[in-house]
């Protein structure tokens, strides 16, 4: 009790013998959801309110991917890909993220939980019918196998090798974005994944293709909303 700030590489031990921790910052991407969900643990066990702050952007996704391919065992390295795509499920979540936890650990959550950011705080929406139309319409038409850097690379219309090989350049959807950058698209790749509208096939090359949702979304195309709060640093002026 002499001080009021812990900093730690690790939460295994942290707070352990601590019931009155009121606030918990993961300033770093946990590796795995049972780790994010076991450190959170050290708040609050006095049966008082407490805070849980996670930072996280999409660079957060590509350092972890990087040592993750350093890797040299093969089970080791799926484990590591699942457990990073179950994470960055969780961070990209639009509904209760106590729900999502508690599933996740086979108990049955009830929502709205009025505690999580997604229950209790109201996002401003903006129309995203278009950006997500052409980003399905692209993964439908290359066949649903690639990932979203290729897809972002077709939508912005990158002459590269491999759209060339594959004659992806003469596709009606190639260079048809020209107000979204290639992060941006990618993460609105990742965001329509959260809305159940794409799939992601977890491994070493994920890859997406539209779900049944999706495709009747695509087809009556539909009005698309997307929370305006998970791009405001991102969007081109006048999409928020």
């Amino acid at each position: 009790d002499e001080v009021s700030i812990i900093v730690a590489t690790i939460a295994f031990g942290m707070g352990i013998d601590k019931p009155d921790v009121r606030l918990v910052i993961h300033y770093d991407l946990p590796k795995s959801v049972e780790g994010y969900y076991q450190e959170t643990g050290r708040a609050g066990r006095d049966g008082l309110a407490s805070e849980c702050i996670l930072f996280y952007s999409y660079g957060d996704k590509i350092k972890h991917e990087y040592f993750i391919k350093e890797i040299s065992d093969p089970v080791e390295m799926r484990v590591a890909q699942e457990n990073l795509y179950r994470v960055i499920q969780y961070c990209d979540l639009l509904t209760c993220r106590r729900k999502y936890l508690l599933e996740y650990f086979g108990e049955q959550g009830e929502i709205p939980c009025n505690a999580c950011d997604n229950c209790t705080q109201k996002k401003e929406e903006f129309d995203a019918t278009e950006i997500a139309q052409k980003i399905m319409s692209a993964i439908a038409r290359t066949g649903e196998r690639f990932g979203g850097g290729y897809i972002a690379d077709i939508l912005c219309g990158k002459d590269t090798e491999a759209t060339r090989r594959r004659g992806h350049g003469g596709l009606s959807v190639f260079g048809i974005v020209s107000d979204f950058k290639r992060n941006q698209i990618m993460r609105i790749i990742s965001v329509l994944c959260a809305k159940e509208l794409l799939i992601k096939a977890s491994g070493e090359y994920p890859t997406y293709a539209l779900t049944a949702y999706g495709r009747q979304i695509l087809k009556n195309r539909e009005k698309i909303l997307l929370p305006g709060v998970l791009f405001e640093t991102s969007l081109p002026s006048g999409k928020k």
